[in-house]
């Protein structure tokens, strides 16, 4: 007997496209099942979360990442905190002669600016070994919608080391995953 490896797209932006008659904004999670010619189920995927309860979806978050099997999946997280960090060096520029009040005497230079995010999902037991891989996963993409006439597209983001608990005595069987990253491709700024 031939036995093969069947990848199956079933994200919902790909059930979107597949059926296209159900309401998948008003689905919260969903799972899906593949049978074969006598109708036995053969594999059936993990649920998968799409709102999670989450506030809204403009302050939702999703998450694309490599999975262990070299495939794509996604984790819709709710945004709860963002900041902007901003670095740079400094330099004194010699006084002039005559002194000119509107030009600067210390100047910043190699600034480097970028967007962190801390987002946060609450999950069942039983998922938490399909989550694990996004949290050691090495390629990480944000959902990006474009704006002024930019397609949507994918961001590419680093996802900052941390230490998750797995497996708790007390509420086991749910658990609050908050995962911090930043964009990978920092703000361009105007070299001087």
């Amino acid at each position: 007997m031939d036995q093969k490896v069947q990848y199956i797209p079933f994200g919902s932006k790909n059930m979107e496209n597949t059926f296209p008659s159900i309401p998948w904004k008003d689905v919260e999670e969903y799972y899906m099942q593949v049978t074969n010619l006598e109708g036995a189920v053969v594999a059936t995927t993990p649920h998968y979360f799409i709102e999670d309860g989450t506030p809204g979806e403009d302050e939702s978050c999703r998450l694309h990442f490599l999975n262990s099997l070299g495939g794509i999946d996604a984790i819709t997280f709710w945004q709860t905190e963002e900041n902007y960090e901003v670095k740079s060096s400094t330099w004194q520029k010699p006084l002039s002669v005559p002194l000119i009040k509107s030009d600067g005497g210390n100047s910043r230079y190699n600034v480097q600016a970028n967007d962190n995010r801390k987002v946060t999902a609450v999950f069942q037991e039983d998922v938490i070994s399909w989550v694990k891989e996004l949290m050691r996963s090495p390629s990480v993409w944000i959902e990006w919608k474009g704006v002024q006439g930019q397609p949507d597209d994918y961001l590419p983001v680093l996802l900052k080391d941390a230490t998750y608990n797995t497996l708790k005595v007390d509420d086991r069987y749910e658990y609050q995953l908050t995962v911090e990253f930043q964009f990978s491709n920092t703000d361009i700024t105007i070299r001087n």
